[in-house]
């Protein structure tokens, strides 16, 4: 079961450093005077790319968030992935040297963050783990004064009681709370193990189980706002908009930063945070294969 813990552990490793890569691919395109998700006339647009102000003029029967011609869209799926150019899962590609250096960035600030175990990893969780919550109060403030944020945000503390009679719903939210706690991945452990013999676990866990609750549920706030930002700005119901994949974080979020005065510094404020973020989650991912 150890074994299998830390194996565990390292692959879904290998998953966030893709993901960080992706962000640190983000931040460095956000240095410009003006993001290249803007606009159509870019070289990777394809001939629909529509830079659309009313969705629900042009396309009646497909949801906002299916919608892969607008110049975000584009810009995560051509010009960052290169999706049209693969026939399949089957056809990945050769690597793309600007997501690979990206990734072997991501890689060494890893390495050196956990060099020499919890002594430098303690440290640098001051910042990645505090970052993102400084991040996430200033997108709130400036969220919250958009158009159509109440609206997301009320949508987001309605509550369908009908649902809780569907065994998807506690699916999900089971999944969510494992995963986001770390539960069965070896890093509770693998911290815990650095404790004193006479600690109060007890109340660490309950420290850390609420932590994180407090923060999904704050965090949530943040992206309703916005969410309903944008479901005002293109016309669009809510349920439209939001999704669960990473089209959210690379495409929706974006689009919605993209239409803000100063875009280019609230895109590096956002990508920051993502870095931090996905830092802090990898490292502890790390921690535990290297203390197994």
């Amino acid at each position: 079961v150890g074994f299998t813990v830390i194996l565990i552990a390292l692959y879904v490793g290998f998953y966030y450093n893709v993901i960080i890569a992706w962000a640190l691919y983000y931040l460095f395109s956000s240095f410009t005077m003006e993001l290249p998700w803007i606009h159509c006339n870019n070289k990777w647009n394809s001939p629909n790319c529509s830079e659309i102000t009313n969705f629900t003029q042009q396309n009646s029967s497909t949801k906002y968030y299916e919608y892969k011609n607008n110049p975000a869209a584009e810009y995560y799926e051509r010009s960052m992935l290169h999706l049209h150019e693969s026939a399949g899962i089957h056809d990945i590609g050769k690597p793309r040297w600007q997501l690979t250096c990206c990734l072997f960035v991501v890689i060494v600030i890893l390495y050196f963050s956990l060099w020499k175990g919890v002594r430098t990893s303690g440290k640098v969780v001051w910042i990645t783990a505090t970052m993102p919550y400084i991040v996430l109060t200033i997108l709130l403030l400036r969220g919250i004064t958009l158009p159509g944020a109440i609206d997301g945000i009320k949508a987001y503390l309605s509550v369908d009681f009908s649902r809780l009679r569907k065994a998807s719903v506690w699916i999900d939210a089971a999944t969510q709370i494992c995963f986001s706690l770390g539960v069965g991945f070896g890093v509770l452990i693998a911290f815990a193990s650095y404790n004193k013999f006479n600690n109060n676990c007890y109340r660490d866990a309950i420290i850390t189980s609420s932590v994180n609750s407090v923060t999904s549920f704050f965090s949530g706030f943040v992206v309703f706002s916005f969410l309903g930002y944008i479901s005002k700005q293109r016309g669009v119901p809510l349920e439209d908009v939001a999704t669960g994949e990473a089209g959210l974080v690379f495409i929706i979020y974006p689009e919605a930063i993209a239409t803000l005065p100063g875009s280019s510094v609230w895109s590096v404020i956002f990508f920051i945070m993502l870095l931090t973020l996905g830092l802090d989650s990898a490292m502890g991912g790390m921690e535990s294969v290297i203390t197994g």
